[in-house]
């Protein structure tokens, strides 16, 4: 599954990110956008794997709140509902 998630993660690009959460009802603006593509490029692992609160205490200083509450929520959802496939 490691694989797969780095093969995935390898091709993701900002417009991806921007489809997925305008799916969702959350509206970001460029800068976020690209906030998140490359916090999710560079520490996916540590998104999934490790102890992530230091890269969201970075990012609520970044983003909108109602945006980073958002984020987080949906986060914590998929997190843990696909966290036996992790």
């Amino acid at each position: 599954m490691k694989k797969m998630i780095q093969n995935y993660i390898t091709r993701i690009t900002e417009n991806d990110i921007a489809s997925l959460a305008s799916q969702n009802g959350i509206y970001l603006n460029q800068r976020e956008v690209t906030v998140l593509y490359q916090m999710i490029k560079n520490d996916y692992e540590i998104l999934l794997y490790g102890d992530s609160r230091p890269l969201w205490a970075l990012l609520s200083q970044q983003l909108q709140k109602e945006n980073y509450e958002k984020i987080y929520q949906f986060y914590l959802f998929y997190k843990n509902k696909y966290q036996s496939f992790l």
